[in-house]
């Protein structure tokens, strides 16, 4: 089995501290004292061993238990083809890991003809060892066994193993106005859109007509002023320093509960790393005797724990109201998840006008990292970059002042043009570079015919994404 350079002293700590089937630590100590997986730091945080080093750690763990002057045969190649077959067989059969080492010693011992052992398992009247006793005798003989139909799921490669998922509260499936999406939980790959084929039953009523009777509207206050109600998301919001170990545990779990390819299932696991290696260090792990030293933390976990502030929703909501007074809710709302996407291009949300559990904590995860502004910016970038694919895919740049004034206008003191004029240096910049025959405009703040015919000009030649976000970098909301 390959060496690698020691754990950090924080691993180990948690492995024992947070592995529900090793409370004791043994596979732990095993694990790092004994033989250590071959891809530095992958040893799981939630189980003993890796479950692509767990049979060959196992065959490991039972050579070295073996008493003294009968671990020579073990050694050879038969031998150690019989540790090997009786491991698989004890994974195979649903035992645990404690229950394995037993399985397999005894066998071995009885083989070998240990005069303790000779016979009880059968192993000795077999050539091989290939037939033996039921290997049900071996289940329960150890205090805190965990039952095949218990055991968590094979993680994918790379992740820690997961914990028994925890009780998910079933979404509601009662009709909804449209433009929200009915509470629960932050669904794992459905669309946010409970009925994604169809189309909307009713446009939603614009703010201006229906004002605060519109129930839409409601229901889009409702979730926004609402906390994150799951432990282990609300912790993800967090920085590493205010994260308790209660918080900790309910990342890791929140975390198990997710499908592989789940972009938060990666940002939970991560940000579970980062949370430990905060509290315990990046040292290297220190041993005595060839089992782990019991590390102290570097940081301890704070013993209160502190709500998320997110008081910036209610700017959010009102960016949001703001452009449904003249465009509806959930163009609105797809402003904001175009601008959240423009943001954070590798976890997209469903543009669909719908603001579901998903979008919710997408923006309160914006909101939470980098401030309410941060997401009043995404529904201003999301505005115009929704106009600006349109007027690429039509060839129709018309209304390009207005598009813009609609978008930015929000965000600057009334009567200022900064953002035309940003307008007009970035199709300047990106017109020079991709248009031989390009004609600067001039830069007065002024939205007019040229400007809009040169913005056309350039859209034919130019990605209209990227000119949003070079955009919202020149007007520094991007």
């Amino acid at each position: 089995m390959t060496q690698h350079q020691s754990p950090p002293t924080w691993l180990t700590k948690l492995l024992k501290g947070l592995n529900p089937l090793d409370p004791a630590g043994t596979a732990v100590d095993t694990v790092f004292g004994i033989g250590r997986p071959t891809t530095p730091l992958s040893m799981p945080i939630m189980g003993p061993i890796t479950e692509a080093n767990k049979p060959e750690a196992l065959v490991k763990v039972v050579r070295d238990s073996l008493p003294q002057g009968w671990d020579v045969k073990a050694k050879a190649d038969v031998e150690f083809k019989g540790i090997s077959r009786d491991v698989v067989d004890g994974l195979n059969g649903g035992l645990s890991e404690d229950e394995i080492v037993r399985f397999a010693r005894e066998r071995y011992l009885d083989r070998t003809g240990h005069p303790d052992f000779r016979g009880r398992t059968g192993a000795s009247q077999t050539k091989g060892g290939g037939s033996h006793l039921p290997i049900e005798q071996y289940l329960n003989r150890f205090p805190t066994p965990v039952p095949p139909s218990s055991r968590p799921p094979k993680p994918e490669a790379g992740f820690p193993v997961a914990l028994p998922p925890s009780p998910v509260p079933p979404v509601e499936t009662r009709p909804f106005p449209v433009g929200i999406a009915p509470a629960g939980d932050v669904p794992q790959g459905p669309p946010e859109d409970p009925t994604p084929s169809a189309p909307a039953q009713a446009p939603a009523r614009r703010q201006s007509d229906a004002g605060d009777a519109d129930p839409g509207l409601a229901a889009f206050r409702a979730r926004v002023a609402a906390p994150v109600a799951d432990r282990g998301l609300a912790a993800l919001l967090k920085p590493e320093s205010r994260i308790t170990e209660g918080e900790y545990r309910a990342l890791i779990d929140a975390a198990a509960t997710r499908k592989p390819g789940d972009p938060l299932r990666h940002a939970l696991y991560d940000k579970s790393w980062a949370v430990a290696g905060h509290v315990y260090g990046d040292g290297p792990q220190t041993f005595d005797g060839g089992k782990p030293v019991e590390p102290r933390p570097v940081n301890p976990f704070p013993d209160t724990e502190t709500p998320v502030d997110l008081s910036g929703m209610a700017r959010v909501a009102r960016a949001v109201e703001g452009a449904a007074a003249t465009d509806g809710l959930p163009e609105a709302v797809r402003h904001l998840q175009r601008g959240v996407n423009l943001v954070n291009p590798k976890a997209p949300l469903k543009e669909d006008g719908v603001y579901g559990p998903v979008t919710d904590f997408a923006t309160k995860r914006l909101v939470a990292a980098k401030g309410p502004e941060a997401a009043e910016n995404a529904v201003a970038l999301g505005r115009f970059n929704i106009f600006a694919r349109a007027a690429r895919r039509d060839g129709k740049p018309d209304g390009l002042d207005r598009a813009t004034q609609a978008a930015f206008g929000p965000l600057l003191p009334q009567g200022a043009t900064a953002h035309a004029e940003v307008l007009q240096e970035t199709l300047n910049r990106r017109g020079a570079e991709r248009l031989d025959d390009w004609t600067d405009l001039r830069v007065d703040g002024r939205v007019g015919q040229k400007t809009t015919a040169a913005f056309g000009r350039l859209l034919a030649e130019d990605d209209p994404d990227d000119l949003t976000r070079d955009l919202g970098r020149g007007m520094g909301i991007a």
